[in-house]
């Protein structure tokens, strides 16, 4: 058995069995037996199903930035136009989170807070580094301290993060489309402000 096909056997039946009968109540045991192999050989590739989830929402946003590399990378779209639309996916991407791991909004679980959703910004790096290649390939030419604003641009995506968490922490709004529409409305204002920080404080050509 090739590795790649172990690796992606595990990672469909742990996805398929999150989402039928939850996060919370599948086992290592269930995802071996769903996808016909060993316990042990689940370890082989995977140190838990915290891990088998995070590698799956990592591959899907490999996934997503291959498929629209045409449009990031095109000088004609404004760059804050790509950003808002990144924006939209990866708010997409934090309620499928939320809903492979908790359901309904009464089920959540502060130890499944810390082991996977707080964990998800360890795959920042994948969009952080997209963004920044982006930024380069963009209008916004003469970046003068791409580390600098590496850390603004990680620190945006720990915003939305967070207030996505508190929308579901709080529970005050239950569709998901009105949670995108208040999480986009403040990703355009932080996005407005940034512009103007990085313009004052000459971290870009003007």
């Amino acid at each position: 058995m090739k590795q790649e096909n172990a690796k992606e056997r595990i990672e469909e039946a742990a996805f398929s069995l999150f989402n039928k009968i939850s996060f919370s109540k599948t086992s290592v045991d269930d995802i071996a037996k769903a996808a016909d192999l060993g316990k042990g050989t689940i370890y082989l590739y995977f140190k838990s199903k915290e891990d088998i989830l995070l590698s799956i929402f990592e591959k899907k946003i490999k996934i997503y930035i291959a498929d629209n590399r045409f449009y990031y990378f095109d000088k004609k779209i404004n760059f804050f136009e790509k950003i808002i639309k990144f924006v939209d996916y990866y708010i997409d991407e934090l309620n499928n989170i939320k809903d492979v791991l908790f359901g309904s909004f009464d089920n959540f679980s502060n130890k499944v807070l810390r082991d996977i959703f707080l964990k998800y910004s360890d795959y920042d790096s994948l969009e952080i580094k997209f963004i920044m290649e982006v930024l380069k390939n963009s209008k916004i030419e003469n970046i003068k301290y791409p580390k600098y604003i590496r850390l603004i641009v990680k620190e945006f995506f720990r915003l939305i993060t967070g207030r996505a968490l508190l929308f579901y922490l709080e529970a005050k709004i239950f569709n998901k489309e009105k949670i995108k529409k208040h999480l986009k409305a403040e990703a355009e204002i932080i996005m407005k402000s940034f512009s103007l920080y990085l313009k004052d404080y000459d971290l870009i050509d003007k």
